[in-house]
Formats: structure tokens, sequence, C-alpha cells
């Protein structure tokens, strides 16, 4: 994955916006990011002839793509769920790469029952052969991301579909170069993989309390988008999953001239000021990735 083949460097499609630990983890491993858009006025799917493109204008630069990054729910999106675009996606995107990495860490967290999440084991499965039995795939999921565990928790697993054994051998003997996880690390992935089952002493109270979380999750994530969405010059998408909402913000172009002065990104700028003003911190959407000309936070 980090290595040249054939006088091809190596390279990554990421989605923008995304979490900034995979482009961050690209640059440490030495892998040149190529991106791809999710569509903020289709609610964020993922925008297929952006993909395409960013594939083409990598291989100008010599680069060849091995993997791409897919991650819902999304993280800073607020998006959850698939829609019927992925499948053309993966039919057509494919061939260009050799694995699929698929961040499902916020699975726990889709709260509607009209966008649930859904695995893309599960899309690959529905796609049928060859799709099913070839597209090599690794899943993540964390135990620091749901109603019970607070982001305090730290532990994960991953699951690999379609992976030659040759390459299962390989991330065995790596994983088994570094120390275990902690323990209660350890601890909250087991509980997380066998939570309580009815007929269970412990599942009534268990059932109540998530239905408790979940539901404060959905009445909290309308009433952001409903308070961003009344602001002017603010827009906000539907939050589905998740703890984020990443509106977009129409910054007046005096500010952005004062942070142009001063030499700052235009949302970092903006959000300074709101800080001084408000006592309220954000994250700037340029950290995330976006559109040119556009502001976000998150």
């Amino acid at each position: 994955m980090s290595d040249e083949i054939d006088g091809k460097k190596p390279a990554i499609l990421l989605p923008t916006p995304e979490y900034p630990l995979f482009s961050a983890s690209l640059q440490e491993h030495g892998v040149q990011e190529l991106r791809y858009k999710l569509n903020e006025d289709d609610v964020w799917a993922i925008d297929i002839d952006s993909a395409y493109e960013a594939v083409e204008e990598g291989k100008r630069q010599s680069y060849q793509p091995r993997a791409i990054v897919i991650i819902n729910p999304g993280n800073p999106t607020g998006k959850s769920s698939l829609n019927k675009y992925t499948y053309v996606f993966v039919e057509h995107i494919i061939i260009f790469i050799y694995i699929i990495i698929y961040s499902q860490v916020y699975q726990e967290l889709a709260y509607f029952d009209d966008h649930p999440f859904h695995s893309f084991k599960k899309v690959l499965k529905e796609m049928g052969h060859p799709y099913s039995d070839s597209v090599q795939l690794c899943s993540f999921m964390s135990s620091s991301k749901g109603v019970i565990y607070e982001s305090g928790l730290r532990g994960g697993f991953m699951e690999m579909t379609n992976v030659d054994d040759s390459i299962r051998k390989c991330l065995t003997t790596v994983c088994s170069a570094q120390l275990c996880a902690n323990t209660i690390g350890q601890v909250a992935v087991d509980v997380m993989v066998k939570p309580p089952v009815p007929g269970e002493p412990s599942y009534q109270l268990y059932n109540e309390e998530k239905t408790i979380a979940m539901d404060a999750l959905k009445r909290k994530s309308k009433a952001c988008c409903d308070f961003f969405n009344s602001l002017e010059g603010v827009h906000c998408n539907p939050i589905r999953s998740g703890y984020y909402a990443f509106p977009r913000v129409d910054i007046p172009p005096r500010a952005v001239k004062d942070a142009e002065a001063k030499g700052m990104d235009v949302d970092t700028y903006y959000l300074m000021e709101l800080l001084e003003e408000t006592g309220i911190s954000y994250a700037p959407g340029s950290a995330f990735g976006q559109a040119p000309g556009t502001h976000h936070l998150r």
C-alpha cells in the first residue's frame, strides 16, 4: 500500500469532507491523497464524477490509486445510510483500486429509522457475483463511538472481506509485534459485540437506557439543525447520525478580506471571532476539507 509498483507511487482516495486522521495517517506513511467530493446539495452523497476525476488526475501525476476510504455514518457530515448511487459507484471505481476501506464507527448512532446504517459488506452481498466474492473490503468499528461508551473507552476491531490469506498473515504479524490494546478497551469491545439480549437480567434496563439516549440524540440533532437553518446565511443538512453538525456559513466579504490580511483561513478567522464573542468553540471546516469558496464549521 505504501511502496511504488512499476514506477507508480501509491495513492488513496479520500472524501471531502473527511475525518482528518485519515489524511494525517497517509502523510505519516508517505502516501498521496486523492480527493473525491461529497455533494452537499444532495445531502452529502458521493460525487461519482469527482472520484473519476481524482483517479485520472492521480494517473497524470504517476500515482496509482490503491484504495478508497468511505466514511458512513459520516464524520463530520452527520449523514447516514447509502443511496442507490453506491452500487453504481462500486461497479465503476473498483476497477481502479485494490480495496475499500470502510469506516463505520458511528453505526450505533444512526438514530433515525428511515435512515438506517448499512454495512458495506451487506452492499457487496446485495450486489451479488462477482462483487460479493471478489471486492476486497476492510471495515472498521470502534468501541469509543456509541451510546454507552461516551468516547472514552478506546478499543476497536476490523473485519476483512475477500482479503487473501497471505495479507491476513502479514497483518497478524504486524499486530503481534505491537503491545496489546488497553485492558478496559478490550472489555468495551467484548461488551459491544455481545450486548445484553432478551431474557438476560440486564436486558430491560440496558434497552431502556439505550432508548433514552438515542431519543435524546434524535431530538438534539433536529433542534441543532433547525437552529442553524434559522440563522441568516447558514445552511445545515439534516443530521442523521453521530455527534456532529457541519453547517455551511456565508461569511461576509469584509470578514474574508480581514482573514486574508491576517494570513488566516477564512473559517478559522470567523470561528476565532465567534469564540471571542460567544465563548463557544467550533472546529473549522478547512480542517476536514470543503468545496472551494465554501466555509463550514463542526
